[in-house]
């Protein structure tokens, strides 16, 4: 059985690779601009640097672990903050 953050990180890389295949569905042969996933996606490629791809997915899981307990922390101390009021 797979704990919250495994799942949590493989809901969020299945709906980032939705978005990406609808992306890429959308995308226009003759289209000449950019869009700004495309942006994006070239942005992180130059900020990679010398690191290898292969290596590079370590860095990303970490961020998606920190950005999954950044959100679980924020809902938890909304609840706290529901339940308690503003007395922490």
């Amino acid at each position: 059985m797979p704990n919250s953050v495994e799942s949590g990180a493989s809901l969020f890389i299945l709906k980032l690779a939705a978005k990406q295949g609808r992306h890429m569905a959308k995308k226009s042969a003759t289209k000449k601009t950019t869009s700004f996933d495309e942006s994006l996606w070239d942005s992180a490629n130059k900020r990679r640097g010398s690191v290898e791809s292969f290596e590079y997915k370590y860095i990303v899981i970490s961020l998606i672990c920190l950005k999954f307990i950044s959100d679980k922390f924020a809902a938890h101390r909304k609840s706290l903050i529901f339940r308690y009021g503003h007395r922490l």
